[in-house]
């Protein structure tokens, strides 16, 4: 026996070559829509929060005739650290804030996800008429793949509100 006569076992680099090209391939179709399959995990996270948020201020007006003037006096548990005034509250990738009383702002609830570029979702409410509120999903004005997700949630047009957040509303 020669060897000439024995096979060689292994892979050529033309071999790997291809296996390599194909993994590129798949990686580079799967990574954006695994991001944004992320990115609407998140938003859901973030609607999710802010509903019952809402709900609580919702329920603790009933029973009061009033909004509280902070989130510490809400009858449910919120994840993270307030800040100090118990306006806002943080923990994670999310930041919730609530604006109540306050002459530089529309009384409103909202949360985003940190680093998110505005990602999230916002309810405004209404003093004189609880019943009354608008929801927004709102996305930076230069984030595609938010936009995409907050246009697949709500199916409208969206505004500009001047500070760099599209809005779309529900």
């Amino acid at each position: 026996m020669t060897l000439c006569d024995e096979r060689r076992s292994g892979f050529t680099l033309i071999e790997l070559l291809v296996v390599v090209l194909i993994i590129g391939i798949l990686t580079a179709v799967a990574l954006p829509q695994y991001q944004k399959a992320v990115l609407r995990s998140r938003y859901a996270q973030t609607k999710i929060l802010v509903r019952n948020v809402y709900d609580a201020l919702q329920r603790y007006y009933m029973a009061n005739g009033d909004y509280p003037p902070d989130l510490a006096e809400l009858d449910i548990q919120l994840p993270g650290t307030f800040g100090d005034n118990h306006n806002h509250v943080v923990f994670g990738r999310y930041h919730c804030r609530y604006f109540y009383g306050d002459s530089g702002a529309t009384d409103s609830i909202y949360c985003v996800i940190n680093g998110g570029d505005f990602l999230g979702t916002r309810y405004f409410l209404y003093k004189n008429s609880p019943g009354k509120v608008k929801r927004y999903c709102i996305a930076n004005s230069t984030a595609e793949k938010e936009q995409e997700i907050c246009k697949a949630e709500t199916g409208v047009t969206p505004f500009d509100s001047g500070s760099g957040g599209m809005h779309y509303e529900y």
